[in-house]
């Protein structure tokens, strides 16, 4: 049972910056990071607008609504 509760638990943080998540995005790879991640990968690609690099599938992405 606690594994159960560890699972769950576990996917209720960022893997990005490990902190849970207060507002959660999943992306077109299927993979979840929270907004601001997104928003500092976005900040991190200026030539490229709403557009970043999943840290987890490594694939670039538009920003999810």
């Amino acid at each position: 049972m606690f594994y159960e509760i560890d699972k769950i638990e576990s996917n209720l943080y960022c893997p990005q910056c490990n902190i849970k998540f207060k507002i959660p995005r999943i992306l077109p790879c299927g993979k979840s990071l929270c907004q601001n991640c997104i928003d500092e990968l976005c900040e991190s690609k200026k030539d490229l607008v709403n557009v970043f690099k999943c840290p987890l599938c490594k694939k670039n992405h538009t920003v999810p609504d």
